[in-house]
């Protein structure tokens, strides 16, 4: 028997199912159905799944009934029977991000999906305590920029209300290495700038920085990310380079692991 519980909000309605209850808005008619393991609903459902295993469920009919959609992200890790926990664990990398359009959260999932060794679930960095970060035995980082030619606060997340409280902590000898997110076409003269401030932040700390990456095989004009031919982290670019993200996630976490980063 499979048990699931999922919450999933749109800007007017709310489904809440299980394998023994589910319960529409009173705009559509409450429907209960329990003790059985297929669910009926009132309305056709269309079930797709995306490259990552992104299972999308849209609700509708014909008579105009508004779409619902339900995302459940695939549980990482399951495929080699890594533990799944929500729970800060000591002796593994800790994965941190903060987001705005989503796309370093799909990329931090990514780094989890591939980092060898055992690792925290992905957290995001305005809902965790600071002192977490001294806990792990490594930490792997990710940044979207969107303040494009700042010389502070690129990022546009919470890392940049968070950047002066990082620095006081004590993270020496602690490997560090970051990933970013960056829109080569749109913003190529600022391409993954971010990298560069979250880098130097941790530096600062006494953390081991590594991670570093060549800039061979990326199309952009002009970052601040560069430092003697290397990006100061990995650069990915969802929104025109998406295909390369996870042959570029992999090799760079095999990079890792050979520069000291082990959970």
């Amino acid at each position: 028997n499979i048990k699931f519980s999922k919450h999933c909000m749109t800007p007017q309605h709310t489904i809440q199912i299980t394998n023994n209850i589910q319960h529409l808005s009173e705009r559509n008619n409450m429907v209960s159905i329990a003790n059985t393991s297929a669910i009926n609903l009132p309305f056709t459902r269309n079930f797709s799944f995306s490259k990552r295993g992104t299972r999308s469920m849209t609700f509708g009919n014909a008579t105009g009934i508004q779409k619902y959609k339900v995302q459940q992200t695939r549980l990482l890790h399951l495929a080699n029977e890594r533990k799944n926990t929500c729970k800060v664990i000591c002796d593994a990398i800790g994965i941190y991000y903060a987001t705005t359009t989503g796309n370093t959260e799909a990329a931090a999932e990514w780094v989890k999906d591939l980092m060898p060794g055992d690792t925290t679930d992905i957290q995001e960095i305005g809902e965790a305590s600071l002192s977490d970060l001294n806990t792990h035995e490594g930490l792997i980082v990710g940044v979207p920029t969107w303040h494009t030619g700042a010389d502070t606060e690129r990022s546009g997340t919470d890392w940049d209300s968070l950047l002066d409280d990082i620095k006081d902590l004590d993270l020496k000898d602690k490997p560090v290495a970051v990933f970013g997110l960056g829109d080569s076409a749109g913003y190529g003269d600022n391409f993954c700038d971010a990298i560069e401030e979250i880098h130097d932040v941790f530096s600062s700390t006494g953390a081991k920085m590594i991670g570093y990456v060549p800039i061979d095989g990326y199309q952009f004009e002009a970052s601040k990310a560069i430092r003697d031919g290397k990006f100061l982290g990995l650069p990915l670019d969802a929104n025109n380079e998406d295909d390369l993200t996870e042959e570029r996630v992999k090799a760079w976490t095999a990079q890792l692991v050979a520069e000291g980063m082990k959970g």
